[in-house]
């Protein structure tokens, strides 16, 4: 076991420039994401817009708590992502370059969906 976590901690991956810092904007940005409804959204019993459609206007409410939903969807994605992008670094670096990328895009693209539900909000 101890081996194991030895090749996982002194595994290439974490050495090459582009997916350690991928992982550590994916981390920084999904910690922006907490911040942004830690600080933007005020606990209230009354529900809000969860998500606003240009055509509709909101067309989902809730408490908002279920905002949460958007930074946890963050890490579960950025997670997966990375373990792949771990296990394929060795064989398939642009499928892991890829995976690292697509980590934090999605993080950039939660991030803009949040700022407009709270934009949605503060009418």
């Amino acid at each position: 076991m101890n081996s194991k976590l030895n090749n996982i901690i002194h595994h290439p991956f974490w050495k090459d420039k582009f997916t350690s810092l991928s992982l550590i904007s994916a981390v920084l940005l999904n910690i922006i994401l907490w911040m942004m409804i830690f600080f933007a959204v005020e606990p209230a019993e009354e529900p809000i817009a969860l998500h606003y459609n240009t055509y509709f206007g909101v067309d989902v409410e809730g408490l908002y708590y279920k905002l949460y939903v958007l930074p946890q969807t963050g890490i579960i994605i950025m997670v997966i992502n990375f373990i792949l992008s771990l296990l394929s670094f060795r064989h398939e670096k642009l499928t892991a370059y890829f995976l690292s990328f697509i980590s934090v895009l999605v993080q950039v693209f939660l991030i803009i969906a949040l700022y407009f539900i709270i934009m949605a909000n503060a009418e």
